[in-house]
């Protein structure tokens, strides 16, 4: 398996990439590569009102630095990787099928 971590603009907003089967239908949703996905694409997200799928995982909140944290992260890609692959955003949150997405300093 291999695992990208790419950190995001803001405070938030690093971007866990597991390379997916399904890219095809997650490179439609962001209109990029999902290797050159920008902040403002992530962002659209909430525009169009995209919610959590079997290959789009969103955590409102950054992975901690203790044990437990890190057995959650591996958890959380390991469920990506044996499905057909997918995307972890961490800074963005779905709230009742609204994004939350952090405005960029």
């Amino acid at each position: 398996m291999h695992v990208r971590v790419r950190p995001g603009t803001g405070r938030h907003g690093a971007c866990v990439t597991v390379p997916a089967l399904c890219s095809r239908r997650l490179e439609g949703l962001f209109g990029a590569p999902l290797d050159a996905v920008s902040h403002a694409q992530v962002a659209a997200l909430k525009t169009n009102a995209v919610s959590e799928s079997h290959d789009l995982d969103l955590k409102g909140e950054l992975y901690g630095g203790n044990d437990r944290a890190k057995r959650d992260l591996a958890g959380d890609a390991a469920a990506l990787a044996n499905t057909a692959g997918g995307v972890l955003l961490l800074g963005v949150a779905e709230d009742d099928r609204q994004l939350r997405y952090p405005a960029s300093r």
